[in-house]
């Protein structure tokens, strides 16, 4: 459903994303991945260590379960921070600096292995709520 809506011009939200490492196309696009638990370290995965191939780029979870890495779904709450943002942006609200170095943080992540331009957005919020998982 996203490539019609691309074609068509729709602005997009993607939840669930995955993998987290995989590319949004279009600057009317904003996502929220899913997280990573590790099960042997019962902890969250930091986002470095997502977005490090090939683990940013496994497309097959069972393939993470063999590790003992789960994904786990956005919540109730994420994915309304995310509907918010949309209809916000729709509405004519700009991005602040702070909100644009997150982003730019985020994508810093993907320089390594993605060297087309990232146009999508990830989640003002969710990058916030998460703020623990990114580097630095």
């Amino acid at each position: 459903m996203t490539s019609l809506a691309q074609v068509f011009g729709r602005s997009i939200i993607d939840c669930n994303w995955f993998p987290a490492g995989n590319h949004m196309w279009t600057q009317r696009e904003i996502y929220i991945p899913k997280r990573y638990w590790s099960e042997p370290e019962r902890r969250f995965l930091t986002w470095s260590e997502v977005m490090t191939p090939p683990m940013a780029l496994t497309f097959d979870a069972r393939m993470l379960t063999r590790v003992g890495i789960s994904v786990v779904d956005n919540t109730a709450d994420e994915i309304r921070d995310v509907c918010v943002e949309m209809l916000d942006r729709l509405d004519g609200k700009l991005y602040t600096a702070e909100d644009d170095a997150g982003q730019d943080r985020w994508h810093d992540l993907k320089r390594a292995y993605w060297r087309e331009p990232w146009l999508a957005r990830i989640g003002r919020d969710f990058l916030e709520r998460h703020r623990d998982l990114m580097p630095g």
